[in-house]
Order: structure tokens, then C-alpha cells, then sequence
């Protein structure tokens, strides 16, 4: 009881650490699940990051060389400004053809402000989104070095559990050996016992239901001997009917002797089935024994199915000759009608018993080697138990249900015979019980016509089933009554049985009716199914071609834009080169300007 308490203790820690098991592989799993999407998540944001350091990189860009084309401005309207207030009173000529310059300019100048002040604005939103693009990214790295933490704390939950397990699994199957090596050792105590138990159990069990069947035969016997001696003498005077009894005496006569082979041979298989069950199944001949005795049961069966037909033949040639008989009572005919039924039914069990022992005798009676090899595979199965086995089990068990099946549809199918048969005799007693009283009442009004005394009353009465009837009564029994009364009994009963067959069939056609209607619906949904399918197929092609469509037209427009920016960049640094050119002629003009007024002053002079 310890090692079993042992063993429960350490299954049910066996089967909490696997649970844990499982519920830490799933968590792990969602862990990398939610890992990788952050991981997505963090390398979306670096590119937009990259996208948009390299859009402020290239605003710096133009930024300082506006500013520095301001600065030069710049100066240069100071330096003009200057200038200016020196040359003021020069001339107001000078003056007058720097204002359109000046005015020129100073658009420039204010258009040049106002793209440097989109080109901050742009700048300090880009900054902005850069700023929460790294609070976003700093907070994924935060938490995926959390759930990095907790993935590792998992795994070595984990690892401590797979640890655990196979400990307890080491424990477990070293406690399975020792337990093996018990049941080994218990089996093999036992397996002579069991042995001469199963062998007891199957033989007297056999002999014990054989010598049932045995006695049932002679309760049958019992009842035909009881017919043959109880059978009235004849009473007629017509030639016919005289040589019909003499007939009926010898056939008689022959029965009683095949009634006394059948009840010699009942008595030896009565003594076989006592054999068999007073055998022991501690000697080492008992199965030679047995199959012995088996060959002698099998002897007699052939002795009785000869017997058998014998009696069949003589019980069907004296029921021939009793129908001819015009003063036979109806019981004698109808004993000897449910006597020749019974006969018959005997010995097809006794052919079906030959035949089961015959081909199962190898089965039944094998030597002990068997029933050790049995127990051997027994212990083999219970030391090797897996899944093989329980499919195997499962084999066998369906097989057992199947055979089960099989005699429960064949007793089924003898029940309704023996059914049949006890209706019939059943009409039978009845309409005989009726027949009975109508005779007995027409004798009591002929008793009472006659004023006959009370002894001839009994003489009467006692004489009923010998008394010979009209020939005109008899000659109606013998053309009418014996197989009429039968057959319409048959006929009813099986007109009442089609009658339901054909109810059950045309119920059974409404449901083939109603299951093929049903069929054919769903044919129809899945005809209208698979075109939607192919619809469905069509419509994600088509819309797989517009999406590479689009992502073509996508490709063409980024290129195109790409080539508008450079085209734009290239503008743009066409533009400063002309801004620096005009410039340079800015310069010059002013140098000339400088250099003509000292040339105008010098020749004054």
C-alpha cells in the first residue's frame, strides 16, 4: 500500500509539473509573439526616423545657403545704404536708376523670408515628430527589455520544470520496474491456479448445459412414447381402414424400437457430461481425456441424426395414413403434427452442436501449452502496456460486439419461429377446446332427447374420443379442416405480417424520398458554392493584377518625383548661380558707378 501511495503521489506531482509545462510554453510563445511585433513596430519607426533626418538634413542644407545668400544680401544693402548716404548729394540721376534695383531686390529679399520661414516651420515639426519618434522608441526598447526579462525568467521556470519532470519520470519508472518485477512474480504463483480454474469452469459449464440439452431431449422422448402407447384401436369394418391400422401397428411398432436406440444413446451422452464434469484438473490426462470423450460425443451425435431420420420419415408416413383414417381424433394428428416439429427442431440442434464441437475442437480443447502461452502474454501485456495494446483491446472488443450481435439477431430470428409456433398451437387448442364442448353439449341434448341413464352418459363420455363420426363429417375434417384451418392461420398471420412490412416500406420510402430531396438541395448549394468559389478566385485574381497595377504606378510616380526633386535641386542651384551672376554684375555696375563720377570730377577739374 505504500509504494501504491508512493505512486499516486508522485503521478499526481507528475501531472501538476506537466500542466506547468504547457502553461509556461504558451506564455513564452505569446511572449515572442508580442516581442516580434515590437521588433516590427521599432524598425517601421527607424525608417520614418531616417526618412525624416534625411528631409531635415536636406532643409539645413537649404537653409544655410539662404542664409548665407541673406548675409551677402545683407551686407550688400548695407554697404548700398551706405554708399547711399555718402552720394546723396551727388546726384539724384544715381538714385533714380538704383530704385528699380532696389525695388527688385528687396521682393527678393521678401520672398527669400517667407520660404525661410515655411522652411523653420517645416523644420520645427520635423523636429517635434523626431522627438516623439524617440519617446516612442525608447518606450518599446523599455519594454522589450522587460519582456526580455520575463522571457528569461520563463525559460528558466521552464528548464527548472523540465528538470523536475524528468526526475519524476526517472522516479517513476524505476518504481514501474519494481512494481513489474511484483507482478511477474505474483503471476507466475498463480498462472497454475488459474490455469485449472479456467479449465474447471469451461468444462462443467459445458457438461452442465450439454446435460440440459440431454434432458429436454428426453422430456420429447417421454412425450412420443406417451403418443405411440396411448393411440386408440380400431373399431371400423371396411377392409380399407383395417389394412390403414395394421399399417399405423407396424409403423408403431417401429418407432418404439427407434424410440428405445434414441433413449440408449440420450443415456451415453448423459454419462459424458457426468464424466466431464466429475473430471480433475490437477491430472496431467485430462485434456487427452477430454478430447476423448468429445470423439465419443461426436459418435453419438452421428448415431442420433441417423436415428433421427428414421424417425422423421416413419412419423411423416404414419401422419399420411392417420389423414386417410376417417374415424382418427383430431388430437392424435395434431400430437403427432408438434411431436414430428419438435423431432425435427432436436435434431437440427443436435447438427448445429456436432458442427460448433467439431470445428471449435481444437479451440476448446488444446493442449496446456496454450493456456501457458496465454498467461505469458498476459504478464508480456501487462509488462508492455501502450497504446498498440489499448488499439488492440479495442480490436478484440468490437469482434466480441459484432459476435454478440451476430447471436442476437440468430436467437432473435428462433425466437419469432418459437413465437410462430406456440400462436399456432395456441388457434389450435382453442378451436379444439371449442369442438370439445360443441360435442359434449350436442351429447348432453341427445342424452336429454333419449332420457338415456347417467351410466351410459359416462360410457358416452368416456368413449367421446373413439366415437366415429359421419362419413360426411369425416370426409369435410379429412378435405377441409387439418390443412385449411392451417394455411388460413398462416395466411392471416403472414397478411397481417406483409401488411406491416409494407406500412415499414412505404415509410421508409417517404424517408429515401425526403433524404434524396435533401441531397439534392445540397447538391445544388454546392454546385452554387464552388461557382461563388470561382467567382471569389476570379475576383482576387483581378485584384491581385490591380494591386501589381498600382504598385507599378506607385514605382513610376515615386521615380517621377524623384526626378522632380532633382530637377528641382538642379533649378534651384541654376538659380543661385544666376542670383551670384547677377551679383558679380551688381558689383561691377557699382564699380563702374564709383569710377565715373571721379573720371567726371577729374576732367572738371
Amino acid at each position: 500500500m505504500d509504494l501504491q501511495d508512493k505512486y499516486q503521489i508522485l503521478a499526481s506531482e507528475f501531472s501538476k509539473v506537466r500542466g506547468q509545462v504547457t502553461v509556461l510554453k504558451k506564455a513564452v510563445i505569446d511572449e515572442q509573439h508580442k516581442s516580434q511585433q515590437l521588433q516590427e513596430d521599432i524598425n517601421k519607426k527607424d525608417q520614418n526616423l531616417r526618412r525624416n533626418v534625411q528631409e531635415i538634413e536636406t532643409l539645413s542644407f537649404l537653409n544655410t545657403q539662404l542664409k548665407s545668400r541673406l548675409e551677402i544680401l545683407q551686407q550688400e544693402l548695407n554697404e548700398i545704404e551706405t554708399h547711399a548716404k555718402l552720394k546723396k548729394s551727388n546726384s539724384n540721376k544715381i538714385s533714380q536708376a538704383h530704385a528699380f534695383n532696389d525695388n527688385v531686390l528687396a521682393q527678393e529679399l521678401e520672398q527669400k523670408i517667407k520660404q525661410y520661414e515655411t522652411i523653420q516651420r517645416r523644420v520645427y515639426e520635423l523636429e517635434k515628430q523626431i522627438g516623439e519618434n524617440e519617446n516612442e522608441r525608447l518606450t518599446n526598447r523599455s519594454v522589450i527589455e522587460q519582456l526580455q526579462n520575463q522571457m528569461a525568467e520563463m525559460q528558466e521556470s521552464h528548464q527548472r520544470a523540465r528538470d523536475e519532470y524528468e526526475r519524476i519520470f526517472k522516479q517513476l519508472k524505476q518504481e514501474n520496474e519494481l512494481l513489474n518485477e511484483q507482478v511477474k512474480q505474483h503471476l507466475t504463483e498463480q498462472s497454475s491456479s488459474v490455469v485449472s480454474s479456467q479449465e474447471d469452469t469451461k468444462t462443467t459449464d459445458f457438461a452442465e448445459l450439454f446435460s440440459m440439452f440431454v434432458s429436454s431431449c428426453e422430456k420429447v422422448l417421454a412425450f412420443a412414447i406417451k403418443s405411440v402407447c396411448d393411440e386408440p384401436k380400431s373399431n371400423t369394418s371396411s377392409e380399407n381402414q383395417e389394412t390403414i391400422y395394421e399399417k399405423i401397428n407396424k409403423l408403431n411398432n417401429v418407432l418404439n424400437q427407434l424410440f428405445q436406440r434414441w433413449a440408449n444413446n440420450l443415456s451415453q451422452l448423459r454419462e459424458t457430461a457426468v464424466a466431464i464434469i466429475q473430471f480433475d484438473s490437477s491430472l496431467q490426462t485430462t485434456v487427452e481425456q477430454l478430447q476423448a470423450k468429445i470423439i465419443e460425443i461426436l459418435t453419438t451425435f452421428q448415431t442420433g441424426a441417423i436415428i433421427h431420420c428414421d424417425l422423421d420419415k416413419n412419423y411423416n408416413d404414419k401422419l399420411c395414413l392417420e389423414y386417410e383414417l376417417t374415424a382418427s381424433p383430431v388430437h392424435l394428428t395434431t400430437t403427432d403434427e408438434c411431436i414430428l416439429a419438435a423431432l425435427r427442431k432436436l435434431a437440427s440442434h443436435e447438427q448445429l452442436m456436432a458442427q460448433l464441437i467439431r470445428e471449435n475442437q481444437t479451440y476448446l480443447f488444446e493442449s496446456e501449452k496454450r493456456h501457458k502461452e496465454t498467461l505469458q502474454e498476459g504478464e508480456s501485456a501487462l509488462m508492455n502496456f501502450s497504446d498498440d495494446s489499448c488499439q488492440q483491446l479495442r480490436d478484440v472488443h468490437k469482434k466480441q460486439i459484432l459476435y454478440n450481435a451476430e447471436t442476437i439477431g440468430t436467437l432473435e430470428q428462433e425466437k419469432e419461429h418459437w413465437r410462430l409456433e406456440y400462436q399456432l398451437l395456441k388457434i389450435k387448442l382453442e378451436k379444439m377446446r371449442d369442438d370439445h364442448s360443441k360435442q359434449i353439449e350436442e351429447l348432453k341434448d341427445k342424452t336429454n332427447q333419449t332420457a338415456t341413464t347417467n351410466e351410459e352418459f359416462d360410457e358416452i363420455v368416456t368413449s367421446l374420443p373413439i366415437i366415429p363420426t359421419t362419413n360426411n363429417e369425416r370426409t369435410h375434417r379429412k378435405a377441409s379442416d387439418p390443412p385449411s384451418e392451417r394455411e388460413i392461420m398462416i395466411k392471416q398471420y403472414y397478411s397481417q405480417k406483409i401488411l406491416d412490412l409494407e406500412t415499414k416500406l412505404q415509410l421508409v420510402n417517404g424517408k429515401g424520398i425526403a433524404f434524396y430531396n435533401e441531397l439534392a438541395n445540397i447538391h445544388q448549394r454546392l454546385r452554387h458554392s464552388k461557382d461563388q468559389e470561382a467567382k471569389c478566385r476570379i475576383e482576387i485574381e483581378q485584384s491581385q493584377q490591380e494591386l501589381t497595377k498600382m504598385k507599378d504606378e506607385l514605382a513610376t510616380t515615386t521615380k517621377g518625383y524623384e526626378e522632380q526633386i532633382a530637377t528641382m535641386s538642379e533649378h534651384l542651384a541654376s538659380m543661385n548661380e544666376q542670383m551670384t551672376s547677377q551679383n558679380d554684375k551688381i558689383d561691377k555696375l557699382q564699380q563702374q558707378l564709383h569710377t565715373n563720377p571721379k573720371d567726371g570730377k577729374k576732367g572738371r577739374k
